[in-house]
């Protein structure tokens, strides 16, 4: 078989080794997670269960839901289980019955309803020709409510997603934690997932402890990074390029357990070696592919560095003790103690520095709201040593 001409990787192969720019579909695209997977898989066919998916922004959440119904739709067509799927992203405006109109839209049905996988309707709304129409079209919204939802979905093998779910306003929440009770006490078929940016559930669930008992919780930590390391191996099969060895590890490193930056820095190296006419992707490569990423995201970058290091005084020190942030020895997460950044200021000066000349400083960036909090904490607050890492899922390139 003869090698793929480069337009031919450029055009065709790249698209489908890597998608920076939302969330996977493809099971094979979506490596590691395999504990995650097994755990909504396993609430899903579980009755009475619902799930709640949390974790930081960009480490592939959606991802995880979409890829469930890949499965799910898979699992169907090799045996005799049906599943009906949905899925809605939640905004701040959103209420609760709004919420159910819209993913209702997306299941379609076929008329007469009451021969269909157990949905009952509102007979009254009104329903068009043809036959084939989405539940939502079939239900009127003003008479979506608890009671409608349990008796339309709570019989039928069905998972209903709401992504983003940490928008909801707090008044809508208790209407969601009300609805997956009542599914958990019908020891209901239904299985909603509330996936949510959230780094501890209890910010989701905070005043709504009585779903604890019938929620399956998954966290999406940050990949590890053979997990990532996987995605640009099935890259390298997909594509017939090459990553030489030290360019993989730069990618790793900079991707600091987010997917969604292996994506990016892998796609672009890829696309900075075709240029070059060459299937071997190196350094150099990777070099150009960070500054691409930095390009994209360089207002933001500007604007979110200036509200953390403006300040009035003539002898501040919040831009070098940010610097040494980005320069200070980091574990594959991202994390850092405030020794490294005491090391890395005393190699900024020459000279030895103890953390009490910039421990205040580190603490603004984590708690000060005006300075954009730049720096999340980990660990006990009381605790010098504790760990920290920049926020916004941005890889430091120095």
């Amino acid at each position: 078989m003869s090698a793929p001409t480069l337009d031919e990787i450029r055009f065709n192969r790249l698209p489908k080794a890597f998608n920076p720019s939302g969330p996977v579909t493809e099971y094979d695209m979506f490596k590691g997670r395999q504990s995650q997977i097994q755990s909504v898989l396993d609430a899903v066919f579980d009755q009475g269960r619902s799930i709640i998916i949390f974790g930081e922004r960009g480490v592939g959440k959606t991802s995880l839901a979409k890829v469930i119904h890949d499965i799910i739709k898979s699992l169907g067509e090799q045996t005799s289980t049906q599943v009906v799927y949905s899925l809605v992203t939640c905004n701040r405006k959103a209420s609760f019955s709004k919420l159910w109109h819209e993913i209702y839209k997306k299941v379609m049905i076929t008329l007469p309803v009451k021969k269909v996988i157990g949905f009952n309707v509102d007979e009254s709304a009104q329903i068009p020709d043809p036959q084939r129409i989405s539940l939502g079209d079939a239900t009127s919204a003003d008479s979506i409510d608890q009671d409608q939802i349990l008796n339309t979905i709570s019989e039928t093998q069905s998972v209903w997603i709401f992504d983003e779910f940490n928008l909801v306003p707090e008044g809508e929440r208790e209407a969601f934690a009300d609805l997956i009770k009542a599914l958990s006490d019908k020891n209901s078929r239904a299985t909603v997932i509330l996936v949510c940016v959230a780094e501890d559930v209890s910010e989701i669930i905070a005043s709504h402890n009585s779903i604890e008992r019938c929620t399956t919780q998954v966290l999406m930590p940050r990949m590890e990074a053979s997990e990532l390391g996987e995605i640009l191996e099935r890259a390298e099969t997909i594509t017939e390029m090459s990553f030489s060895p030290d360019s993989k590890q730069l990618i790793l490193s900079l991707s600091q357990g987010f997917p969604y930056i292996t994506h990016f820095l892998g796609r672009e190296a890829a696309q900075a070696a075709l240029s070059r006419h060459s299937l071997a992707i190196n350094q150099v490569d990777i070099d150009t592919a960070a500054r691409q990423f930095v390009d994209n995201a360089q207002e933001s970058l500007k604007e979110a560095y200036r509200v953390a290091t403006y300040s009035k005084a003539p002898n501040a020190i919040h831009e070098e003790v940010l610097l040494a942030c980005a320069l200070a020895k980091k574990d594959q997460y991202g994390n850092f103690t405030i020794t490294s950044v005491a090391n890395a200021i005393s190699a900024l000066r020459q000279r030895d520095v103890t953390a009490g000349v910039f421990a205040e400083h580190m603490a603004k960036f984590c708690e000060d709201a005006e300075r954009g909090q730049p720096l999340a904490r980990k660990g006990a607050k009381e605790t010098l040593e504790n760990r920290g890492r920049l926020r916004d899922n941005t890889p430091v390139i120095a």
